[in-house]
């Protein structure tokens, strides 16, 4: 649960000083691994779907890979990856691989699914209206809490809000995000068991799902 903190370190006191860090953090960040935990929330029904697996994430010459390969309960089992501005979508219980070429969205790419992962301050602040929030506590960590507002008013009528979580213990490593949708859905991953700049597993990134339909997009 998350929690007042009452001493935050001293770069998370002011906005100013919070972007300032992911600046200095960004560029050190290669490669990620974590177990994720997802809910997606519908609030018409009030209903919560939760899942859970594994994540990785690498940036390379070719341009930022991202895997999130959920396991758990078996019924909701999925992978979403992404890589060379391809994105697969495999569903083991359809048996069935959906692909999106997405050069052309590499902007929402980058707005939505890479979001706060090795990104700069800078970067955020071109995007986003930031405000930074009170100090957190999330599984006994002081953490970062940062509420964005897209600048842009196509992408804020899609995402009105997101909140992001860093642990400055982590080198400001995101360990929290939280997108909302109009009417007040939203999809929260939360990482834990983080590796900063691990070495990945050779098939972190594969993109071969045996036996599945292939559909192109």
């Amino acid at each position: 649960a998350l929690g007042a903190q009452t001493s935050p370190p001293a770069p998370a006191r002011s906005l100013a000083g919070v972007l300032a860090a992911l600046d200095r953090a960004a560029p050190r960040l290669r490669t990620l691994s974590a177990d994720a935990q997802v809910d997606d929330y519908t609030a018409l029904v009030d209903s919560h779907s939760r899942s859970a697996g594994r994540f990785f994430f690498a940036r390379t010459a070719r341009g930022p890979r991202y895997a999130l390969r959920l396991t758990a309960p078996a019924d909701a089992a999925k992978t979403l990856l992404y890589r060379d501005d391809t994105a697969w979508v495999y569903v083991p219980a359809s048996r069935q691989v959906d692909v999106y070429p997405l050069r052309r969205h590499a902007a929402a790419v980058e707005r939505y699914l890479l979001l706060g992962l090795g990104a700069s301050g800078a970067e955020l602040h071109r995007s986003y209206h930031i405000v930074l929030d009170p100090p957190a506590r999330l599984g006994g960590a002081a953490l970062v809490e940062l509420t964005l507002t897209p600048r842009d008013p196509d992408a804020a009528a899609r995402v009105p809000r997101i909140n992001l979580w860093f642990d400055p213990a982590q080198a400001w490593v995101e360990v929290q995000q939280q997108l909302f949708q109009p009417g007040g859905d939203y999809h929260l991953v939360r990482y834990t068991a983080i590796a900063r700049n691990p070495r990945l597993p050779a098939g972190a990134f594969a993109t071969t799902f045996p036996g599945a339909t292939v559909v192109r997009h």
